[in-house]
């Protein structure tokens, strides 16, 4: 999660970490990830294997500002948790817009 006062200030800084990606260590994870054959269906090796090794996150991102992630935290809330899904809950959401700047919310 990268929130900050704008949505452009929050880009920008995951611009920032991608273009520090050690691209040589992520090409080293897929092969490992790869030679994992009891992976589970909701394991972080089954998700490189589905998504590859092209950024430094293969999770869910939310970028954006304090406004924005807050109200995609409160989207994630509504959908029900499951064994191959793990969601913020609102108790988080609610903490993100509590500890965002006033002129945020």
């Amino acid at each position: 999660m990268i929130a900050e006062a704008t949505d452009a200030a929050a880009e920008a800084r995951w611009e920032h970490y991608r273009s520090g990606t050690d691209y040589e260590a992520l090409a080293w994870r897929e092969p490992q990830a790869n030679a994992d054959t009891q992976a589970g269906i909701d394991s972080q090796v089954t998700r490189f294997k589905k998504e590859g090794a092209a950024l430094p996150a293969t999770m869910v991102k939310l970028i954006g500002s304090y406004a924005k992630v807050a109200k995609m935290l409160d989207a994630l809330d509504t959908i029900p948790a499951s064994p191959e899904s793990c969601w913020c809950s609102a108790t988080i959401s609610k903490a993100s817009r509590r500890s965002a700047p006033a002129s945020s919310r």
